[in-house]
């Protein structure tokens, strides 16, 4: 009993930080193949993928430069 409500928080753990991703990800200016190749990778491993996305920064490539 109480190791599947470990899974059913985990699950919703997942789902819920996959949302906040994939909202973050929105408002993110990348380009289509970017955005969908980043959308994939949240949905598809979980937890992870999301926490991938905050951790890599993909806008942060995009400035060209320092400072």
């Amino acid at each position: 009993m109480i190791g599947f409500g470990i899974a059913e928080i985990l699950i919703l753990l997942w789902i819920a930080v996959s949302i906040a991703a994939l909202f973050s990800l929105r408002q993110r200016p990348l380009n289509d193949i970017a955005r969908v190749l980043w959308a994939a990778l949240i949905v598809t491993v979980p937890v992870l993928g999301a926490i991938a996305f905050w951790v890599v920064d993909p806008k942060a490539g995009e400035s060209g430069g320092v400072g």
